[in-house]
């Protein structure tokens, strides 16, 4: 139940800090939201967090911030977005992916995790140019990868 609701937190903090653009404006201009500052942690629990922070930084290129009584974080866009790993001795694992990522080059991503012998399921394509796949690091913890395609 905690996980749930922790999922549910992370996705309505991502919805409400999302920038939007300015309805019927016709330009880019942002409307900024005037309760949060757009800034995001995604928590991810995990057995060993100085192992898996080294699997982050290899296999996806997240760098290293800072670490804070036993809890590591991870850059992944800036000071924008961030990855923090936090110790966890749970057994049972979401069978669901709590992390969704998004990339230019999906089919190089996923190459590149096969090369390094990341656990991958298969590169799927739901519909149109938009691919996806699931991963999962070395606890277990099921992540989504998704991208379009270069025509």
């Amino acid at each position: 139940m905690r996980k749930i609701a922790l999922i549910i937190l992370v996705v309505l903090i991502m919805t409400i800090t999302a920038c939007t653009t300015a309805a019927g404006s016709g330009t880019d201009e942002k409307v900024v939201n005037q309760y949060l500052n757009g800034k995001t942690i995604l928590w991810q629990h995990v057995t060993d967090v100085n192992k898996a922070a080294v699997w982050y930084e290899e296999n996806l290129g997240i760098t290293r911030l800072d670490q804070i009584d036993g809890m590591i974080f991870l850059s992944i866009n800036g000071d924008e977005t961030e990855l923090a790993l936090i110790q966890s001795n749970e057994k049972s694992l979401p069978p669901y992916a709590v992390i969704d990522f998004q990339t230019d080059d999906i089919q190089k991503l996923y190459q590149h995790l096969q090369s390094k012998s990341v656990k991958v399921d298969p590169l799927t394509n739901p519909g149109g140019p938009y691919w996806e796949f699931h991963f999962y690091d070395p606890d277990g913890n099921k992540m989504k990868m998704h991208g379009y395609a270069n025509a």
